[in-house]
């Protein structure tokens, strides 16, 4: 089986899965590259490959060395660019479904609501399978496309760290993610900080530059030092094993009413654990398999307090999140479920492609 990942990226061309590996975008890296090189070792012909923004490239693309194209996420913020790349793979899918090729459509996060909706809902129609991230994220997909979608999770990444919980007079906390989650991690600072009346904090913020953390840093450190300090660390792969060993506890607060967040994966959750560290998380539906394995509530502030006031228990909580990582969310457990939803698309007899309109 040929498989090929088409990806959203400014480089065209063919792409290397250890390149897309280091990408800062968590659903190239958990989507597309770590699944692409599991199924590689396992003796499928896999490849990355990213469309040129050229309709004479599309129209001359060769459908004969591809038997599988799973459509990654496209998540251009521009409405204008979005639009124009999204009318590209739409072309680019209706050439290979002609041509014979089967069609994966990888939605990951809720976006049928906005301007990606249209796009969205073409590409699960003319798709012969469609694959999801969370069973959240499933049933939301087939709200909107009245077809069932294949869960295939995102798996653990980075270093399996000892387990340590060792609080000391300063609590050190990490916060870290992407940017579009800066949000309700400032929504929730406030109520969090009053922990600063039993001991103090040292918070690491670890996102994108220029996007709004170095302004919360400051604004904090002004407030409250030199009860809390916070400081901020521009993300990237190399930095993250550094921040989880210089931290007692992970938070990740969450907006319920932030839709588009709703069915996320619990990717965050399970690397701070793989990490040997205890997450203090609200509760959406992905963290609820790891219930018993961190804290979640509403109120974070509470949860870190239940962590220090049972610190073996807190322990044990850990060693039991990293043996059930071990046994669900490694990359090779996950490229089974990528496995079983492929190979149900290339049993498939092709249907004629729907009508992009």
């Amino acid at each position: 089986m040929r498989i090929a990942w088409i990806i959203d990226s400014n480089n065209a061309g063919w792409h290397p899965s250890e390149q897309v590996c280091q990408s800062h975008a968590a659903s190239m890296r958990l989507r597309v590259a770590i699944p692409s090189r599991a199924l590689s070792a396992r003796g499928y012909d896999t490849c990355i490959f990213s469309p040129a923004l050229s309709d004479e490239l599309v129209r001359n693309f060769s459908c004969k060395d591809i038997d599988i194209a799973v459509f990654a996420k496209l998540a251009n913020a521009d409405v204008t660019a979005f639009r124009k790349r999204a009318a590209l793979w739409l072309k680019l899918a209706d050439i290979l479904k002609r041509g014979g090729v089967r069609i994966v459509a990888d939605v990951c996060d809720n976006h049928f609501g906005d301007y990606r909706g249209d796009y969205l809902r073409t590409l699960c129609a003319m798709a012969d399978v469609i694959t999801v991230n969370t069973p959240t994220m499933g049933n939301i997909a087939q709200q909107h496309t009245g077809r069932q979608a294949s869960v295939c999770s995102d798996p653990v990444e980075g270093a399996k760290m000892p387990p340590r919980f060792s609080p000391g007079a300063r609590l050190r906390v990490l916060w870290f993610g992407h940017q579009s989650n800066l949000r309700s991690c400032a929504h929730a600072l406030p109520e969090f900080l009053r922990l600063v009346e039993h001991f103090d904090i040292e918070l690491h913020l670890v996102t994108a530059a220029n996007q709004g953390a170095e302004d919360i840093c400051a604004q904090i450190n002004r407030q409250l030092a030199p009860r809390a300090s916070v400081r901020f660390t521009a993300w990237d792969l190399n930095v993250m094993q550094p921040a989880f060993a210089q931290c007692d506890l992970v938070i990740i607060p969450s907006l319920p009413e932030h839709q588009a967040k709703v069915a996320q994966s619990a990717n965050r959750l399970i690397e701070s654990l793989w990490a040997g560290r205890t997450v203090v998380a609200h509760p959406i539906a992905s963290y609820q398999e790891f219930s018993g394995f961190c804290y979640l509530g509403t109120n974070l502030a509470h949860g870190v307090l239940r962590a220090i006031e049972h610190r073996d228990e807190t322990i044990r909580r850990i060693e039991r999140g990293q043996a059930y990582i071990e046994a669900q969310y490694t990359p090779e457990k996950i490229a089974d479920q990528w496995e079983s939803a492929l190979n149900q698309a290339h049993r498939l007899s092709t249907s004629p492609a729907a009508d992009p309109t």
